[in-house]
């Protein structure tokens, strides 16, 4: 059962968390889709970030995401489950962010720690 509450992380234990969990997503998920130009600018703006902070995420450079988004080169494949991972990750955030706010007027009315997220969608 799946929990809404509040993280406090830093960025240093996110990334290791991030690796591993890249890892095993590639393990058990295949690409569903081709990762285009426009899949990958979108995936970018959808997450508020610049071509450096995907390019920071991705450990590579500027140059190599500006190329993917003009359709001059695409990812490699040590790259395509970070990505996968990037984008399963901004779907949950995107219904974290609806749900939270309701969960917060929740547990402000009730004595409870947590609320499964079943009750809140």
């Amino acid at each position: 059962m799946k929990f809404c509450h509040r993280f406090d992380w830093t960025f240093e234990t996110l990334k290791i968390r991030y690796i591993t969990l890249a890892g095993d997503f590639v393990k058990n998920e295949k690409s569903q889709f081709e990762w285009t130009a426009n899949r990958i600018h979108s995936l970018r703006l959808r997450l508020g970030w610049s071509r450096s902070d995907l390019a920071r995420r991705l450990d590579c450079n500027i140059e190599t995401v500006n190329a993917w988004e003009l359709s001059q080169m695409r990812p490699n494949p040590e790259q395509v489950p970070m990505l996968e991972f990037i984008e399963k990750q901004a779907e949950y955030i995107s219904l974290e962010v609806h749900v939270c706010p309701i969960a917060e007027t929740q547990l402000e009315k009730s004595s409870r720690s947590q609320i499964p997220l079943d009750e809140l969608i």
